[in-house]
């Protein structure tokens, strides 16, 4: 029953207990109480949206940036100093370690402003050597 009430969930995250129940001939109670056993076991963490920003007014549309950063490792603390503080930016989602031209990228979604942001925010630091455009230029930071 728990994975038939997680892939409905998944599907529809608004389909209400009474529904469910009614799909898998259970009762509203049990399937209530199984609902609330997932969400305090961590199992459903949280119940999300999926928005068609094509539709929104240009204003409202959000935009994703992959920033690129090279980064001067701090002694005894590498990159992960820096990329803690980046990362704790709302607009940041992921951050991955890499090899090559840059040591860090940062994956950001919110509207141009709140990323630009961060990307100021991230080149003033004095350990970022050069951050990346995503799209092949980089800016050189002194």
């Amino acid at each position: 029953m728990i994975n038939d009430i997680l892939e409905i969930l998944q599907r529809d995250a608004r389909t209400t207990p009474e529904e469910i129940s009614s799909m898998l001939g259970k009762s509203a109670d049990s399937v209530k109480k199984a609902i609330k056993k997932l969400e305090r076991d961590g199992v459903i963490l949280k119940y999300k949206a999926i928005v068609n920003r094509e539709l929104l007014s240009p204003a409202e549309r959000c935009v994703r940036a992959l920033i690129e950063v090279k980064i001067m490792p701090q002694k005894n603390v590498g990159f992960d100093r820096i990329a803690e503080r980046i990362y704790r930016f709302p607009e940041v989602k992921s951050c991955l370690l890499l090899s090559g031209g840059y040591d860090v990228v940062f994956d950001c979604v919110g509207s141009t402003q709140s990323v630009n942001e961060t990307l100021k925010w991230t080149a003033a630091r004095g350990q970022v050597i050069m951050v990346g455009t995503g799209h092949g230029g980089s800016v050189e930071v002194s």
